[in-house]
């Protein structure tokens, strides 16, 4: 005997998906938001944030594993060099621009300062994020293959 049982059909399950998605995206930027001013605008070390970077590692790395298994990358794109690169300097330039735009915002460092640190963050972040978004993506590819393999069989 189950404990729960199902009281959905699947027209209420589609029905709730996008409602459930919209609630992980608020909580996951919500993190990000919170970790950002904790860090940059309250001035607390690690330390205290610790607890948010693990929950959001926890569900990015959940996402990703989830979104791999069932052969997805994105609704709007395909995997391919140009979301990749798309990706990973909109992604750079924005986790890299808040930090480094609230110091010069602070006064604890000067424009050209600024500019300097991201520019030298960037160069570091953005090969990185791109190889991952190739990786993700070319492993996403195969397993799309095998699914459409499976699924047809092939």
């Amino acid at each position: 005997m189950k404990f729960f049982r199902k009281n959905m059909d699947e027209r209420r399950e589609f029905e709730v998906t996008p409602i459930a998605n919209v609630t992980v995206y608020v909580a996951v930027f919500g993190l990000v938001a919170a970790i950002i001013v904790q860090l940059f605008v309250l001035d607390l070390n690690f330390a205290y944030i610790a607890g948010e970077f693990i929950i959001l590692l926890v569900c990015v790395i959940y996402s990703l594993i989830g979104h791999y298994r069932r052969g997805i990358w994105d609704f709007y794109t395909k995997p391919g060099m140009k979301a990749y690169f798309a990706y990973s300097f909109v992604g750079v330039s924005i986790l890299m621009g808040i930090p480094i735009l609230l110091l010069y915002f602070k006064n604890q460092a000067s424009m050209l300062d600024s500019l300097w640190i991201f520019a030298r963050n960037f160069i570091v972040a953005f090969p990185l994020v791109f190889g991952l978004l190739a990786l993700l993506g070319t492993f996403t590819k195969k397993r799309q293959r095998k699914l459409a393999e499976n699924q047809y069989g092939d």
